[in-house]
């Protein structure tokens, strides 16, 4: 569990600074507003499944785990258009992979 915190905000800064530059769109701008209170929730229901899973390490507290991220990794991929006007594309693809692919294969 702890090998997953900082991925999840590697993710959250890398959209903070390729919609929150001088370069970005003003909706990409609007956009960041509206994904901070998506993301929240997003995050608090990760910490939940992931303290249910810490105190009860059983096969269903891992896949409501897994489930919590994967809605974070699904939320992410809502913001793609946001990554390529502000010119980072390539870097939000390759985290949003990285979760898919090494984060949730390797937490339970």
């Amino acid at each position: 569990m702890k090998k997953s915190i900082p991925f999840l905000f590697v993710g959250v800064c890398l959209f903070l600074f390729a919609c929150g530059g001088d370069d970005a769109a003003e909706n990409c701008a609007d956009l960041s507003i509206n994904f901070a209170s998506e993301f929240s929730n997003e995050i608090q229901a990760i910490v939940n499944a992931g303290t249910a899973y810490g105190n009860d390490p059983s096969t269903s507290n891992c896949e409501a785990y897994k489930d919590a991220i994967q809605d974070y990794i699904d939320v992410l991929r809502d913001f793609e258009d946001c990554a390529r006007e502000a010119g980072a594309e390539d870097e939000w693809l390759q985290a949003i992979n990285e979760y898919d692919v090494n984060l949730l294969n390797n937490i339970c």
